[in-house]
């Protein structure tokens, strides 16, 4: 039990090796000072960490320790990374003068525990504080029945249940919801079609504002959401050297045009006071947006720029109205005219809603605030899998990646805050999880688990390298449909391409298809070129199709479109 603790703590244990010469260095900063035998089996010592010996015995010291400097304080750093020693081994271990006056200085500051701690051992030892308290829960959960790896194909089922899919909307529904979202980035197009449907049964962002939501650009046309102290926790997109667009906002010139950077201002103001031209203010407007530089108070914007492809126009011009429905003919020019007129009555020449510019976050200060950080980082992401892997964690990438988080990670494991173990097959390095969700596997009925996810959902398996076969690439416009617990729909460029593993004649059928219904209600007509590679106007499957959509064949495949 303290030889598992002592490589969980001295990060010895197979996948928790720091990675690189800039962690290796802040490890060796951490540990103030690590007996040279206890550095890392085929690892090399970074150049900018040193060999010193002291008191005949040979450690590795960043340069920025000084060792002896605070010997009390030093010491009880380094225990931090050790279970019970006695007096003896720490005299060995710490590399100080006078040990027993520093030891019993962290006794008396109750910082150590002293006594027979080691079962089937008389020796009285020493124990730092919090550790003890660590090894004991670590006994506890070892007497528990061993926990059964599930595998990775039970993933998306899990998260389903994680998720609450199926759920109704209403304030608290819409709480929990987005503490399984917030801050996680993806198109403007999934957040207004795809996020809230599986969760809410009503797949509307309005009104999220009103519960304290927000949203932030994150890169083009990409956005997350969350509440504001989740949002202030992710750094914005930095763009380095690539040359940003002409125009004031841009050029990171935007909060001159923010007379207060606390009021909210209408576009036409911000236009206004920019003095350029509506096309080029435009274009650094949005620019700034995807930066996560200014944002508005209402989600409805996000609906108004995916509509106009983001895009200045003239709301009355009824060239601009061809443009965005892309060559689609009505039925007449009058019918046009008359369309746009009434559609320039309601929307004003810009953007809806008002707009603030999104405040400078200070960076954290030291180790510690970092490490603070990092743990809510951490906690935004068990929130969103309750089981947190490698590649969950590298798929949402920045500052949510593997590498940022899982120091923070390996000492919320020691705190008890979650828990490590197996818990899904497939998946590489420790995997960390809340205990509540380890409950929940433990109960898992993957038969509950019937349900339709867009790929780019954090519920999807795609973009986690599982080699489950199947999946669909992570893009805008794939979606999957699980039926008790099992994949039986793929859909591809909004249904272009399907393939069902369900028999023609399966019930299970009219469980999911009707939700290729209400993706062809929203874009009008899918056209459906395969079906499980054969040509879609041959298929047997068309029976089932047409049982909630309005099916038509020519030479070129099937066009499917709502009957609503």
């Amino acid at each position: 039990m303290i030889a598992d603790f002592e490589s969980r703590a001295q990060r010895t244990r197979a996948g928790y090796v720091p990675d690189g010469d800039a962690e290796l260095s802040e490890w060796g900063k951490e540990r103030v000072a690590i007996p040279a035998s206890e550095w890392f089996p085929h690892t090399s010592i970074p150049a900018v960490v040193d060999e010193r010996v002291v008191a005949g015995r040979t450690f590795i010291v960043h340069p920025e320790v000084a060792v002896g400097e605070d010997p009390v304080r030093q010491a009880g750093e380094m225990l931090q990374f050790y279970g019970p020693r006695t007096v003896e081994e720490l005299r060995r271990l710490l590399p100080f003068d006078d040990i027993d006056r520093v030891l019993s200085d962290l006794v008396d500051a109750e910082s150590l525990v002293r006594g027979p701690l080691v079962a089937d051992d008389e020796r009285i030892h020493l124990c730092d504080a919090d550790n003890l308290e660590t090894l004991i829960r670590f006994q506890r959960a070892a007497a528990r029945p061993v926990f059964e790896a599930r595998p990775a194909t039970d993933f998306a089922p899990y998260l389903a249940r994680w998720h609450q899919f199926g759920g109704t909307r209403s304030p608290e529904r819409i709480g929990d919801a987005v503490d399984r979202l917030r801050g996680y980035s993806a198109p403007v197009a999934y957040w207004l079609d795809d996020a809230l449907l599986p969760r809410l049964s009503d797949g509307a962002l309005d009104g999220l504002e009103v519960e304290g939501v927000r949203w932030r650009g994150t890169s083009a046309e990409t956005v997350m959401i969350g509440f504001e102290d989740d949002l202030d926790l992710l750094p914005r997109l930095e763009t380095g050297d690539a040359p940003a667009p002409e125009g004031d906002l841009a050029n990171d010139h935007h909060a001159a045009l923010f007379r207060d950077p606390r009021a909210r201002y209408t576009f036409n103001q911000l236009l206004d006071e920019s003095g350029e031209a509506p096309e080029t203010f435009n274009a650094a407007f949005w620019d700034a947006i995807w930066r996560g530089r200014i944002a508005a108070d209402s989600f409805s914007v996000l609906a108004a720029g995916r509509d106009r492809s983001f895009r200045f126009e003239d709301v009355a011009s009824p060239r601009s109205a061809m443009a965005r429905q892309s060559g689609q003919a009505y039925a007449s020019r009058r019918h046009l005219r008359t369309r746009m007129r009434a559609k320039a009555m309601a929307v004003s020449r810009g953007w809806p809603g008002t707009w603030y510019r999104v405040p400078d976050r200070a960076s954290a200060s030291d180790a510690i605030e970092r490490l603070e950080e990092n743990k809510d980082r951490s906690r935004i992401l068990l929130d969103r899998y309750g089981v947190v892997t490698r590649e969950a964690a590298n798929r949402e990438g920045g500052a949510l990646r593997w590498a940022a988080l899982f120091p923070a990670l390996r000492v919320m494991e020691l705190s008890g805050e979650v828990v490590s173990g197996l818990f899904f097959e497939a998946f590489s390095g420790p995997q960390f999880a809340l205990p509540q969700a380890v409950r929940q596997l433990e109960r898992l009925n993957t038969a509950d688990a019937t349900f339709w996810v867009s790929a780019l959902d954090p519920v999807s398996p795609c973009g986690l390298s599982l080699r489950i076969e199947g999946l669909p690439q992570r893009r805008l416009g794939n979606h999957l449909g699980y039926f008790e617990g099992e994949l039986a729909v793929v859909s591809e460029s909004f249904a272009r391409r399907l393939t069902i593993h369900l028999d023609v004649d399966d019930p299970a059928l009219d469980a999911l298809l009707p939700n290729l219904a209400r993706i062809c209600a929203a874009r009008k007509r899918l056209t459906t070129e395969t079906i499980n590679g054969e040509p879609a106007r041959s298929s047997p499957y068309l029976t089932a199709l047409s049982r909630h959509l309005a099916t038509v064949s020519d030479h070129k495949g099937v066009y499917l479109e709502s009957r609503f």
